[in-house]
């Protein structure tokens, strides 16, 4: 009895692992040719994702002043889950302290150039993507919400990747 109890338990820990692997965000570097540096995101897929071979609608996430790319996260523990009930990826960027701005004042700040062209290219290139307009939106949160109003309309040129 004691071994079927192990053994039970075994393989839930071991179905909870496997779940828990497959809805674990990607943690990666992403490089801006714009400001030189390599610049953290994360990529939210849906479970089934690999085993689908369909493209997916893409929602970036943005975080607030003084936050982060993992603020989404930490906030919605959830997004794998929601990742996968809605069939879509979530791409986390870090913003820094930029407001989502290229500035005027430091060449070396060119974050809407990355979140809009770039992040979006390098997404699009390395994961299964719907690369349409309508396929892709911005979100944020607190004060990212400007910066979404100013990186919709940054990315509104029709022969621009969408962001």
């Amino acid at each position: 009895m004691k071994t079927i109890k192990t053994l039970f338990a075994s393989v839930v820990l071991a179905a909870c692992a496997c779940a828990a692997f497959a809805l674990a965000p990607l943690d990666l570097k992403t490089k801006s040719a714009a400001m030189g540096k390599e610049i953290p995101a994360m990529v939210v897929l849906p479970e089934n994702y690999e085993a689908s071979g369909k493209s997916y609608p893409v929602v970036y996430l943005l975080h607030g002043f003084g936050g982060d790319y993992k603020m989404w996260i930490r906030i919605k523990p959830n997004l794998p889950k929601i990742a996968t009930e809605n069939q879509m990826i979530f791409v986390l960027a870090d913003g820094a302290k930029s407001w989502y701005w290229d500035s005027p004042a430091d060449p070396k700040s060119k974050y809407e150039t990355y979140v809009a062209k770039e992040l979006v290219k390098f997404v699009d290139d390395n994961f299964r993507t719907i690369k349409s307009r309508r396929a892709g939106r911005l979100r944020g949160s607190a004060w990212a919400a400007t910066a979404q109003c100013g990186l919709q309309s940054a990315t509104a040129t029709p022969s621009e990747p969408r962001a």
